[in-house]
């Protein structure tokens, strides 16, 4: 996990990402992020998301 939190944090996927996570946690998220399934519980994960949003 450090490591994929490493790769994330460069660009341009750190501006995707970070996108991502806030858009997870709004209303509708269900619908963007319809497939694949397992995507929106990961991005709500606490465990990533502190890992993600914590420099």
């Amino acid at each position: 996990m450090d490591e994929a939190v490493l790769t994330v944090r460069e660009q341009p996927f750190a501006d995707v990402c970070q996108a991502m996570l806030r858009q997870a946690v709004a209303p509708g998220a269900a619908n963007a992020f319809s497939l694949p399934a397992p995507l929106l519980p990961l991005l709500r994960s606490p465990e990533l998301r502190a890992a993600l949003l914590l420099a």
